[in-house]
């Protein structure tokens, strides 16, 4: 066997014929292809021969290898644009969902606080003997909450505490509760679930 001599290229030598020199010396470590043929073809043949041939018939053999290394990174910026574009897609209909439940929550909340206020409102305004029973939920979108009457104040809040109300309300005697409620006004005082004291 013989060992395979890489020359240094020299300064007067061009680096296309280093490259053709460099070919040739490896080719004892290759398997055979047609380019490998007709490139020592050429350079071993007494003919003469247009150093532009031998240029295209190198460029033929490596620029194949350059297209597809650069059809793969293409590939693959593609494929990050497409992921991007879809991550962000999806956060931002997720916070949108996110934000309607929210409002809906608190519209919720409002509803049932008003009607709280409306019903100790229209019990205070009328005369006595005023009977009424009203209904409120026994939870918020599936959310627990708490409702109370402290101090002229209908407080409402949700277990996670992320949702809260309170608004005004007249002087009642009693506790309001989820579910069925019973007001009445009997001498001039307002009583809510009398039955439950």
């Amino acid at each position: 066997m013989f060992k395979t001599f890489i020359p240094k290229p020299k300064k007067s030598t061009s680096r296309f014929n280093f490259a053709i020199k460099q070919l040739m010396a490896s080719k004892s470590n290759r398997s055979t292809s047609p380019f490998d043929f007709v490139i020592k073809q050429r350079i071993t043949s007494k003919s003469k021969c247009s150093t532009s041939r031998l240029q295209s018939v190198i460029v033929k053999r490596i620029i194949p290898d350059c297209k597809r290394s650069q059809t793969a990174i293409e590939f693959l910026i593609l494929i990050a644009l497409i992921l991007f574009f879809f991550t962000t897609f999806f956060l931002a209909i997720g916070e949108n969902i996110s934000d309607k439940s929210r409002e809906n929550i608190n519209k919720i909340i409002n509803e049932v606080a008003i009607t709280v206020q409306d019903e100790i409102s229209l019990a205070t305004e009328s005369g006595d003997g005023y009977s009424r029973n009203f209904r409120i939920p026994f939870d918020i979108n599936g959310l627990d909450y708490d409702i109370s009457i402290t101090d002229g104040y209908v407080y409402i809040k949700t277990d996670n505490t992320k949702d809260a109300i309170a608004l005004h309300v007249f002087n009642v005697t009693g506790e309001i509760i989820k579910g069925d409620n019973y007001i009445k006004k009997e001498s001039g005082i307002v009583y809510l679930n009398p039955q439950n004291e």
